[in-house]
């Protein structure tokens, strides 16, 4: 999964825990570890497909964001269309050696 620099910034100082997707499919795997550049990992915990007018106020907040029309705005859709809501843990010290199944923590 790839992040712009200032949501990874905010991935790290945990103000971001979940991740809106407006996939056609799946383009993560649940329990995947994907590299936060420039350091750190994060490791994919569930992804549920959903619309994001049923996403809930907490989980757009855990996502970065204020209002759901500020989600639309940013991920281009209308609120009815369908969104994959993708958590996460930020393993800081973790690094990605290109195995998605093996991290190596310091």
């Amino acid at each position: 999964m790839l992040f712009n620099v200032e949501t990874a910034t905010r991935i790290r100082n945990t103000e971001i825990t979940l991740s809106l997707r407006k996939w056609r499919r799946p383009q993560a795997r649940d329990g995947g570890v994907y590299f936060l550049r420039p350091n750190g990992t994060i490791e994919l915990t569930a992804m549920t497909e959903c619309k994001l007018h049923d996403v809930s106020t907490d989980d757009l907040r855990d996502a970065g964001f204020v209002a759901r029309s500020a989600a639309v705005s940013v991920l281009g859709i209308d609120a009815s269309d369908p969104i994959w809501v993708v958590r996460f843990i930020h393993h800081p010290n973790c690094t990605n050696d290109g195995n998605l199944q093996h991290k190596k923590c310091h």
